[in-house]
């Protein structure tokens, strides 16, 4: 590891631990343990370095965020994307339209929540079926807001067969599909 490399590591090592330890809480939902984001630990370099490329652009599009909130919705839209097998960059563009990545962000219904602006309507007796949530709160976690924003576009992959038709059926709307282009 060159040295760059090594200072960068140990400099985001101690961020993260101060993220686990004293400010982010996982609930305890229907998650597995292994399943919450893996910020740092028993990354592959090549993990690491996406997580880091990816921390870096979701604080260039939302500049209120903070670091250990970045490196968070990072690490989740990587596992999210591997649990999935969808692009980053796809999910990315999504929730760039939907929210700016505003991990707190609530629509003017008041039923899209979170990252992804999940519909509860349509989605929160489905999430619950396949254990995602357990209640409407944890979509306001970011990491579980994007696993479950993921799980809702491999849907709609899945029945349409087509990414394109599959992005305009997560919003509903088809002007949305040239936003999430523009975003790519």
């Amino acid at each position: 590891m060159s040295s760059k490399k090594t200072i960068l590591f140990c400099f985001l090592i101690i961020i993260c631990a101060f993220v686990v330890v004293g400010r982010v809480e996982f609930q305890d939902v229907a998650y597995k343990p292994q399943e919450k984001p893996s910020l740092l630990a028993y990354d592959s370099d090549r993990s690491f370095e996406k997580k880091m490329d990816l921390m870096r652009y979701v604080l260039e599009q939302n500049h209120a965020l903070d670091i250990d909130d970045a490196l968070v919705i990072a690490a989740a839209i990587v596992d999210a994307c591997d649990k999935y097998n969808l692009d980053i960059a796809v999910v990315c563009a999504i929730l760039q339209a939907e929210s700016g990545f505003n991990p707190a962000a609530v629509g003017k219904n008041k039923r899209d929540i979170g990252i992804g602006q999940i519909n509860l309507k349509y989605w929160q007796q489905h999430l619950n079926e396949a254990g995602l949530i357990r209640s409407a709160d944890d979509l306001m976690q970011p990491h579980i807001n994007i696993h479950a924003a993921a799980y809702i576009l491999r849907y709609y992959l899945d029945l349409h067969g087509d990414l394109d038709r599959a992005i305009v059926a997560y919003n509903g709307r088809p002007d949305y599909l040239p936003k999430v282009k523009n975003n790519l």
